[in-house]
């Protein structure tokens, strides 16, 4: 009886989709599997896409959420989104939740399955997710079995135990270089390239670029034009904040050896540090001492990638100048469409501070959009120009070694964007609106020139500060020339 009810049902199907098959000769099985290919062919969907009325969407919902917090870095919101009982148990929740996530983000995940009562308080939600550690390595995917409980806010929230993953893998031995093993002669030799390399990153912490030059390989610096400028161009104005060393591989004669460490970078733009893996070449030279080749100390840097949703948020609403969007006064990092956003502490909803959309670049220039409630990305600037947000994540910090580099090889950061902080201390033109501004941490010291080629865009004014966004152009009377982007007031 079974089959033939399944027979007419498959043959019901295979009529509207013009299906030519013996069916007389399938298994119970086999027609069980080709019903449910053809009802899935004529609700037009596949086997594992979400239907309409899927029950567990707003399970679905809130784990798309809390990957999305994640992908952001945005460890507050991550808390928020956490169990209860779990935050009950933390000394300090955010601490905890960053010693989980161990610097890592998502680059995307895949819902494989739900699982669990669906009448149940607690469910399981089945993962593949494209982790990135945030080393220079490429990013792998894990299998994670997150915990949801469904709590008397009637909110389903994550345990983030279940984010776990394993460490790092032990970083693989370059071909030719063996360990030297302990209690040997080597020992010493460790020391010696120990105390050089803690020294090289000294300099490097506190961007001293002459100094590194000395501790750079003769074979090298001999290649170079400008070992001082070839340096920075490495660097690219990175410094690094600390470093941990993971391996010492030195080559059969002790004359050479690579240094694996995990380096954790500022990019000096105004981005979180990263922790990047660098393989570091070292050399011993004629006076007996260990060099650094700098070859070694550049990095890929990788694009922000775009996060994958499970299911595509709702369309955002349609954005004028005279929008309302809201912060909190008493502090966070976002701006929101939604008064009421559920990412922000019950305590502060609904949030009390507002301002037009319009005023946004001018009067919160530090504020970043929150992607839950669809708060619009920053206007741009006037002609394609990059507005103040793009410009914190392109412009360089202006430091005495950059205006050293400018006075003597200027072409080599020709149109680089800068953010610069300075007292004006002379208007030298209304039209083009010209003025100098001194930068020094002392206020008397490495004197910019600023142009505005429009006098109605900004409106400078003698002894008052300002942190300028500005793009170098020239070099006057041996001081850097830069035309101001946007301007805010210091």
């Amino acid at each position: 009886m079974k089959k033939i009810i399944l027979l007419i049902l498959a043959m019901v199907l295979l009529v509207s989709t013009a299906l030519a098959e013996d069916l007389s000769s399938l298994t119970d099985e086999e027609l069980k599997a080709l019903y449910d290919r053809v009802a899935c062919e004529m609700a037009g969907r596949d086997l594992f896409s979400k239907v309409p009325d899927d029950p567990d969407s707003e399970l679905k919902n809130r784990l798309y959420e809390f990957m999305s917090l994640w992908y952001e870095q945005d460890i507050a919101g991550m808390v928020y989104y956490s169990t209860s009982d779990w935050q009950a148990k933390q000394d300090n929740p955010q601490a905890s939740m960053y010693s989980i996530l161990k610097n890592r983000r998502p680059q995307y995940y895949e819902l494989l399955s739900v699982s669990g009562d669906p009448d149940a308080a607690v469910r399981y939600a089945e993962c593949n997710v494209n982790i990135d550690w945030n080393t220079g390595k490429i990013p792998e995917t894990y299998n994670m079995l997150i915990t949801m409980v469904l709590e008397e806010d009637g909110l389903w929230h994550i345990d983030p135990s279940g984010l776990a993953t394993d460490e790092i893998p032990e970083a693989t031995l370059v071909p030719e270089l063996t360990p030297v093993p302990e209690g040997t002669a080597g020992d010493t030799v460790d020391a010696d390239i120990k105390s050089r390399l803690n020294d090289f990153m000294s300099l490097w912490h506190e961007n001293d670029i002459a100094g590194l030059a000395n501790y750079c390989a003769s074979d090298w610096k001999a290649k170079q034009e400008n070992p001082q400028h070839s340096i920075f161009a490495i660097l690219k104005n990175r410094t690094a904040v600390t470093y941990k060393l993971n391996a010492l591989l030195k080559a059969p004669d002790n004359k050479s050896c690579t240094a694996s460490c995990n380096i954790e970078i500022d990019s000096n733009i105004g981005k979180p540090h990263r922790i990047y893996l660098y393989m570091i070449s070292m050399v011993l030279e004629k006076d007996g001492l260990w060099y650094v080749d700098p070859a070694s100390l550049a990095t890929n840097e990788i694009p922000e990638p775009t996060l994958v949703p499970e299911q595509t948020p709702a369309p955002a609403a349609e954005i004028t100048g005279d929008t309302i969007l809201y912060y909190n006064p008493e502090g966070g990092s976002k701006y929101h469409l939604d008064p009421n956003c559920k990412t922000v502490n019950p305590k502060f909803i609904p949030l009390q501070g507002t301002f037009r959309y319009s005023d946004l670049n001018l009067d919160h220039p530090d504020l970043k959009p929150c992607k839950i409630c669809g708060a619009p990305e920053r206007p741009s600037g006037d002609s394609g120009e990059l507005s103040p947000s793009d410009y914190t994540q392109k412009a360089w910090a202006f430091t005495p070694e950059i205006y050293t580099v400018i006075q003597n090889n200027p072409d080599s950061i020709l149109n680089q964007s800068f953010c610069i902080k300075g007292m004006v201390q002379e208007v030298l033109s209304e039209n083009p609106l010209t003025v100098m501004i001194n930068t020094g941490d002392d206020g008397e010291s490495l004197p910019v020139i600023i142009e505005s080629p429009d006098a109605d865009k900004f409106h400078w004014e003698k002894g008052c500060k300002y942190q300028i966004y500005g793009d170098f152009v020239a070099v006057k009377d041996n001081m850097p020339v830069l035309a101001a982007r946007f301007s805010f007031t210091w």
